[in-house]
């Protein structure tokens, strides 16, 4: 089973064995170079906002509304190892083809926290490589083989978390419609003014 990552932020953590509620998951963090998630960002609280540590490895399991861990020992006060998920959604997905594929929405992620597949904008799938793709810090890039894995989303309802802010929207043309603020597009106010001098 496969679960994306962006699904996981807001939750509940819970540990299993003293059944006490240790905050909420403020962040999903990748090790890049692995393909693969460490672990999780858990806020404590909302008024000091403490950040804690859950490493994978600790997670038992997660349902629709919470995180569960096998003890509250496991939920560390350390600072997050490797990189948030939030700090790369929008970041374009290039084939070593030079094709721009896309821009990162969300991740998918295995029972064994292994990056399986990117969500990639206007709703594009990519099955993923780990050994040769690079998670960088301004750009993933796939291998050559990448437009052949490429594909429509399974769901196709858009699930990657600007897909779900923006109700199916790409990064850019929710950014396009946020900043026109109403205004007609270009394309738009071009056809209105040939309608105007006919």
């Amino acid at each position: 089973m496969t679960r994306h990552a962006g699904e996981i932020k807001g939750k509940q953590v819970v540990s299993l064995a003293e059944g006490r509620d240790l905050g909420r998951t403020s962040g999903v963090y990748l090790a890049p170079g692995e393909g693969r998630i460490f672990g999780l960002a858990v806020k404590k609280s909302r008024l000091r906002g403490e950040e804690y540590w859950l490493a994978a490895e600790h997670i038992e399991h997660i349902g629709d509304d919470f995180v569960f861990t096998p003890s509250a020992e496991h939920c560390r006060r350390a600072k997050p190892r490797g990189r948030n998920l939030w700090d790369m959604l929008g970041l374009e997905v290039t084939s070593l083809g030079g094709k721009l594929l896309g821009t990162l929405e969300d991740v998918e992620v295995d029972e064994g926290w292994n990056i399986t597949a990117l969500d990639l904008s206007g709703k594009k799938y990519l099955e993923i490589n780990s050994g040769s793709d690079t998670f960088g810090r301004d750009a993933i890039i796939v291998g050559a083989d990448a437009e052949r894995r490429l594909s429509q989303r399974r769901d196709g309802d858009g699930r990657g978390v600007f897909a779900r802010l923006f109700l199916g929207e790409s990064i850019f043309e929710a950014a396009d419609r946020l900043t026109r603020k109403g205004k007609p597009a270009p394309s738009q106010r071009r056809a209105n003014e040939g309608n105007d001098r006919g």
